[in-house]
């Protein structure tokens, strides 16, 4: 990699490029860059084989006068989703969308929002539903995740919620979303079965939100998925896929392609203040072409949950902590 460090004197250029390209970075060329009336600048042209893992650091430190071309810039975005998880080949189909002049590194984020926000689409589109269901593999939070939503519709926007397990799977399923509801003081019930869901459906006739959650299950019992889906659609229940951040790539598109008889509308992303790699998120989009619709970053109820953005994912993906 070769990049461009300007500064007030050589040694701050030299230091720049030190910093940015480890000990062993090269010097290929220099020169003075005179300026009317301004004291002059020093650039130095600098190059190393590999970029130091570190250099994700810089980008939030911002060191001034280190400028990369397009195709660095490229590089450099190609690295940090890979480092993320993300497939080989996406990384490097979003990094080639960054084809400007020159930027300086700290930039890179300004790049990484602009192709999330181009490439990614985002936002609930259950929002306007009346019943929504939540699916996805187990361990993910989907109980949680309904709690935070179904608490920030009745404490925020006074909207009438009930509350539905037809999660009859594991043993004791419905008693985690049972205490939610008693916490909050909403009306609850259990379908395991069509008629049951029929019935608790028409118990809730006065609800303005009713929130259905669903069992994890085996990726060796597809007709439980397909049996599932089949009750949710009769319904007429709009769905959200929750995933998990920590789910690795690989894993994470077997996933999908078990979750897409639920034809969801939507993903949720839980365990983002837990994962080591952020990429799930961003590779769950590109794969299903659904937009990002929540972030959740704890176990805190109803706080712990955000709209999801391009600029929170860029940040994750840039290696900044979740903070509360």
């Amino acid at each position: 990699m070769e990049a461009i460090f300007v500064a007030d004197s050589v040694d701050d250029a030299v230091n720049l490029a030190k910093r940015a390209l480890g000990s062993e970075a090269l010097i290929v060329s220099s020169r003075r860059i005179e300026r009317e009336g301004r004291k002059p600048r020093f650039e130095i042209r600098a190059a190393t084989g590999e970029v130091d893992p570190t250099i994700a650091r810089e980008l939030r430190e911002d060191p001034p006068g280190l400028l990369l071309d397009a195709p660095r810039a490229a590089t450099l975005l190609e690295r940090l989703l890979r480092d993320n998880d993300v497939p080989a080949e996406d990384a490097r189909d979003l990094a080639l969308q960054e084809r400007r002049a020159s930027r300086s590194l700290a930039d890179v984020r300004s790049a990484m929002i602009r192709i999330l926000r181009e490439r990614v689409g985002w936002g609930d589109r259950t929002a306007s539903a009346r019943v929504v269901a939540v699916v996805g593999p187990t361990g993910v939070g989907k109980t949680t995740t309904i709690a935070k939503l179904a608490a920030r519709d009745a404490l925020v926007h006074g909207r009438r919620v009930a509350l539905i397990s037809a999660d009859d799977y594991r043993l004791g399923g419905a008693d985690q979303l049972a205490r939610f509801a008693e916490l909050m003081d909403v009306p609850f019930a259990v379908a395991s079965d069509p008629a049951s869901l029929v019935a608790a459906l028409s118990r809730f006739m006065l609800a303005d939100r009713i929130y259905i959650d669903t069992a994890g299950r085996s990726p060796r019992s597809p007709g439980a998925h397909a049996q599932l889906a089949a009750m949710l659609s009769s319904a007429g229940a709009a769905t959200l896929l929750c995933i998990s951040a920590a789910t690795r790539s690989q894993e994470l598109l077997t996933i999908l392609g078990q979750h897409a008889s639920f034809e969801p509308q939507a993903i949720v992303t839980t365990k983002l203040d837990e994962a080591e790699l952020v990429g799930a998120p961003l590779v769950a989009a590109l794969r299903t072409s659904l937009p990002l619709a929540h972030f959740a970053t704890g176990q805190r109820v109803p706080e712990d949950i955000e709209a999801a953005s391009p600029e929170r994912l860029a940040s994750l993906l840039l290696g900044e902590q979740v903070t509360r």
